[in-house]
């Protein structure tokens, strides 16, 4: 993903909207983007998305998912804690920093994309889950 999203090999820590986050381990990927678990010096630990943005188009959704997380209040939506774009020798790398939680799921909208907390022991977590999904769409 370029030298904006290896450069944590080297450096094991990142500043998103300078604040330093040292960098865990890796959770997952995807096409364009990846998630790291972080902490803060606090020691809490966050799930941060770094997305690769190479098309006006990517940058344009990467701002409506942005948009869509501060749009939506729930308790089983991730708050979003931080989000920026950095650009850095003509590449761009969309952040966004939420909550780390080692039970949950990423859910697809049309529009967008919202990371949802669940917990495998506790059924209502489902139903609140539908209820916030809900709630997106009609926002």
């Amino acid at each position: 993903m370029g030298n904006l999203c290896a450069s944590y090999l080297f450096h094991p820590s990142i500043t998103i909207n300078r604040k330093r986050y040292t960098i865990v381990k890796d959770i997952g990927e995807g096409a364009f983007s990846y998630v790291q678990c972080v902490r803060d010096n606090k020691r809490r630990l966050y799930a941060l998305k770094r997305v690769r943005l190479q098309l006006p188009e990517q940058e344009e959704a990467f701002t409506r998912e942005v948009n869509a997380h501060n749009s939506v209040s729930h308790p089983n939506v991730l708050q979003l804690i931080e989000s920026e774009v950095l650009r850095h020798k003509g590449e761009k790398e969309g952040r966004m920093l939420v909550p780390y939680y080692k039970w949950f799921r990423t859910v697809f909208s049309g529009r967008s994309s919202i990371w949802f907390f669940i917990h495998p022991v506790e059924l209502w977590v489902t139903l609140h889950i539908q209820d916030s999904y809900i709630r997106l769409h009609t926002v």
